[in-house]
């Protein structure tokens, strides 16, 4: 008995650490194609030293908290870091510039907006891309 209480928290505890650890995103709008497309499901990497984001990466960023309190997240390629005195602060933008919303409008943002870095996308036997 103990050892299947072991096991069953083990189990737990590891499904924990990987939806922290590797959170998992769907894509929402059009303003990343043709990188990804809506309902894409991106596997992320959660990002814990922030001052380390690479240009061109692609990144989850939290944009705004929702009027019942959840946060808003975006996910954009980095475009260019600035380093203002001791801050780092980042320009994110979309790949599809008509219809994105990114640094350009909403300014820069700061590296503890930095959710996850996405490492790709979850495919299966019905993607046609």
């Amino acid at each position: 008995m103990i050892k299947v209480t072991i096991i069953i928290l083990a189990v737990i505890v590891t499904v924990f650490l990987l939806i922290y650890l590797f959170p998992v995103v769907k894509v929402e709008g059009d303003s990343m194609l043709p990188t990804f497309r809506e309902g894409k499901i991106l596997v992320c990497r959660r990002l814990f030293n922030k001052e380390h984001c690479k240009k061109d990466k692609i990144y989850v960023i939290h944009l705004r908290n929702e009027p019942d309190g959840s946060p808003y997240y975006i996910v954009k390629r980095l475009y260019r870091t600035y380093q203002f005195n001791d801050k780092t602060m980042y320009d994110f933008r979309g790949d599809n510039k008509p219809v994105s919303y990114d640094s350009r409008q909403h300014g820069l943002f700061k590296k503890d907006a930095v959710i996850a870095q996405v490492l790709g996308n979850y495919k299966n036997k019905y993607d046609n891309d």
